[in-house]
């Protein structure tokens, strides 16, 4: 396996959350977490009035109770930011975004009993105020990342204080920090065995992500898993054999997928290397082609040059491959 795919997937959740950085959290379709652009708090504004018309807008079966909620949030398992989002969502197209706030905090104060009603109302109200506080707050273009998240932070402890700001925002900053975390620990555990390397990790992630580390890792995709795993191993895997590397790589993939899942993927992996095999002949005989034509017409040598690509790989792969070919010529002449 290439080592820069290994750690691309590791380094995407660095890049994500660094570098975006005025961000609430907010469920996707498969009820995880994403991330929303502080685009989004464009034209919110100060909530007012009470109306209760819409109250069926955001009713739904099964809701959970004030106490329920919060449990949740504190564990990580739900975000507070997230359902706020979602029932945004579901305001008419044409609503503007104060009259759906409007309903949104009527139909609080109606759903829950006093006083929770009143507790998620006053959240709601913050909430509200750090959105239009954040379309206004400008930050120095000198900070770092670092520093400009340390600023946000601190942002929201002004308008939610300590306690507040650890329900709202407490899993995203988690993740944040490990972000953070993650970039030195690459560094500081290069050379280590897998075992010690894996044990450091998980140290790390309980240190960042505290009560929400349960929420985390059972959230976490299997091949995120495994492709973590292959990164922390990666000082074993390159010193063993060709035949202590697959025995090693299949065992995490047994591991994380399953017997029959790990076969697939070996499978996979065959068909690949045959056909990395087959581009590589291809490209000698292109070459060799080349190199004895050179005298011949650009229609003819690309009349032939289908031929050669068709006789490696298959119809289908071979027009696939010319316009491969194609994109990386065009790619390369942008790029002078």
């Amino acid at each position: 396996m290439d080592k820069k795919w290994i750690f691309g997937g590791i380094a995407a959740l660095v890049i994500i959350i660094v570098t975006v950085l005025f961000l609430s959290s907010s469920r996707s379709k498969n009820g995880q977490s994403s991330l929303l652009p502080d685009a989004q708090f464009e034209n919110w504004s100060i909530l007012g009035g009470n109306s209760a018309e819409g109250f069926d807008l955001f009713d739904e079966e099964g809701m959970l109770s004030y106490d329920e909620l919060i449990a949740q949030a504190k564990k990580g398992r739900i975000s507070l930011v997230s359902e706020l989002w979602r029932m945004r969502r579901n305001c008419p197209k044409d609503m503007d975004f104060h009259a759906c706030n409007e309903k949104l905090r009527a139909f609080i104060g109606k759903k829950f009993p006093y006083p929770d009603n009143e507790k998620l109302i006053a959240l709601f109200d913050k909430y509200i105020r750090y959105e239009q506080t954040m379309m206004e707050t400008k930050f120095g273009d000198n900070l770092t990342n670092q520093q400009r998240y340390a600023a946000i932070k601190q942002k929201r402890r002004e308008l939610f204080g300590e306690e507040d700001a650890q329900l709202v925002f407490g899993l995203e900053e988690s993740k944040a920090g490990f972000a953070f975390a993650l970039q030195d620990f690459a560094k500081s555990t290069a050379g280590q065995s897998g075992d010690a390397r894996i044990a450091s990790y998980e140290a790390m992630r309980r240190k960042n992500f505290g009560n929400y580390y349960d929420a985390v890792v059972a959230a976490e995709p299997a091949y995120n898993k495994f492709e973590t795993e292959v990164m922390l191993r990666d000082a074993d895997l390159s010193k063993a054999s060709d035949e202590q590397k697959s025995a090693m790589t299949q065992a995490m993939r047994e591991k994380y997928f399953g017997p029959e899942g790990a076969k697939r993927m070996a499978d996979l992996d065959k068909q690949l290397g045959q056909e990395r095999e087959k581009e590589t002949q291809l490209q000698a005989a292109e070459k060799k082609f080349l190199a004895d034509n050179a005298s011949m017409s650009e229609a003819d040598k690309t009349a032939k040059l289908l031929e050669l690509r068709k006789k490696y790989l298959g119809d289908d792969e071979a027009e696939a491959y010319t316009r491969r070919m194609e994109y990386e010529k065009y790619m390369q002449s942008q790029n002078k």
